[in-house]
């Protein structure tokens, strides 16, 4: 893949999971480009969608605390984004938006292009072996399951 800042080696990848944490906040940028655009060299993956279960892997791999995950992956952006923008996410709490993942935590699954809802419709983790499952998402109040999100999918693009 080719993604600005660029892939780092193995190495690199290793110390950073050593200082996790140290990191105060797991977030990303998204970068939804098709396979073509990204051989065509435009740079960006698609990793909103799959962050959160590429972050919660590192609580099943005992890397960090289940704890330290909720607060690096909700509490500081959710508190970030009140204090610039008076959002109030991130938190279960009174006057703050209901929005959340909902996880089975030691339920193996896999993500497929098939079931990926961005524009790009690829992801680089194609049947990637996760130690956890997302079962859905609650965002303002409104339950999407999987197959519920399924439905939300746009036309298949080709990713030759």
């Amino acid at each position: 893949g080719q993604q600005n800042p660029p892939l780092r080696s193995y190495n690199e990848r290793q110390a950073l999971l050593k200082v996790l944490d140290k990191i105060q906040i797991f977030v990303t940028d998204h970068a939804p480009h098709t396979l073509n655009e990204n051989r065509a060299g435009i740079s960006g993956m698609p990793q909103a969608s799959t962050a959160g279960q590429l972050y919660l892997e590192q609580v099943s791999y005992g890397r960090i605390s289940l704890e330290d995950f909720i607060q690096k992956r909700s509490f500081v952006p959710g508190d970030i984004l009140y204090e610039r923008f008076g959002l109030k996410i991130g938190r279960f709490d009174s006057g703050y938006d209901a929005s959340f993942t909902l996880l089975s935590l030691g339920k193996p699954s896999r993500i497929r292009q098939s079931e990926v809802l961005s524009k790009c419709a690829w992801t680089p983790y194609q049947a990637f072996p996760f130690l956890n499952t997302i079962e859905g998402v609650v965002i303002q109040g409104t339950l999407y399951t999987q197959a519920a999100l399924q439905t939300l999918r746009p036309n298949p693009v080709c990713l030759k």
